[in-house]
């Protein structure tokens, strides 16, 4: 049976890593709730969900770890081959006689030559990264080059929009402030705030899902038969994969029971925020930083 054309390596990748981040945020809660219990002598049981959250984070921090070691162990792999280092230098200085090429050339030209072996050009953003890692390297430049203006401006907008929006439906209150509650006793406000801190960081989780969600929608448009012209429904899989994972979120974090009119219309606007984390991640250029912090503003404010 021939393999469909969208399951291209860099599909493939992406559609792990998304697994892998889902997997994470929906079972690491599961087994941090067995391990809460044996604190209950702090509190009389009262704090047992603050110490489920604080085990939770505790988790994603390990499983982040390894994500991140794994990454690097095969990221190395693919450094140590002798033509990518021939190869690299020669992409970025033009003398084939220099074999001592840095990880971070490396890097850069590993973008280049993963592109060139699934035969596909460099994405806009992979030019961009490219040639911001190779000025770098040449110290040209120090920091990456400030976002145009009119990206500022709408990023600003959709930030603003979702966090009034979402103070609108909760009676015109700030967020983190609706969450603490009024007049509640310490144990609670213990719960609550440590509850706003594990979502924090749920958003290392989010936002690699959002760009796991992007690699495998360029990949599927790509590998499509649509012109040029309509490469935006990129934009459009991209959301219905974000989606699929915004369901399960809004559905065992905020529409729980008991369910209100109030409870359902914040889930609702929770849905819209994984929309808008879409363009949130294209409108900042690739910067990791930025996304998360405007995307813990949405979603935490």
């Amino acid at each position: 049976m021939r393999r469909p054309k969208f399951l291209t390596p860099k599909f493939i990748e992406c559609a792990i890593r998304y697994v892998v981040y889902f997997l994470a945020v929906a079972l690491t809660p599961l087994l941090a709730k067995p391990i809460a219990p044996l604190f209950d002598w702090a509190g009389y049981s009262l704090m047992r969900p603050m110490f489920a959250d604080i085990f939770t984070v505790i988790f994603w921090g390990i499983e982040w770890w390894i994500v991140f070691a794994v990454q690097k162990k095969i990221k190395n792999k693919k450094d140590k081959q002798n033509y990518i280092r021939e190869v690299g230098f020669s992409f970025l200085d033009g003398q084939q006689e220099n074999k001592n090429l840095d990880k971070e050339s490396s890097d850069a030209i590993g973008l280049h030559l993963v592109a060139k072996g699934e035969n596909r050009p460099l994405t806009k953003r992979e030019e961009k990264e490219l040639l911001y890692r190779s000025e770098k390297k040449s110290g040209k430049v120090k920091c990456r080059e400030p976002l145009p203006l009119k990206n500022v401006f709408l990023l600003t907008l959709i930030t603003v929009a979702c966090i009034f929006t979402l103070s609108a439906v909760i009676g015109f209150k700030v967020k983190p402030f609706y969450d603490l509650g009024e007049k509640v006793t310490g144990y609670e406000l213990c719960n609550r705030s440590v509850a706003i801190g594990r979502n924090f960081f749920k958003c290392f989780w989010i936002l690699g899902i959002v760009r796991a969600c992007r690699g495998m929608s360029e990949e599927l448009v790509r590998t499509s038969s649509l012109p040029e012209n309509k490469r935006w429904a990129a934009w459009f899989f991209q959301v219905a994969f974000l989606l699929v994972f915004a369901l399960f979120d809004v559905f065992t974090s905020v529409m729980v029971y008991p369910l209100t009119v109030r409870r359902l219309l914040i889930g609702l606007v929770y849905l819209l925020f994984y929309v808008a984390f879409v363009p949130v991640q294209a409108l900042t250029e690739g910067s990791s930083v930025k996304a998360f912090l405007l995307i813990v503003l949405i979603y935490i404010f």
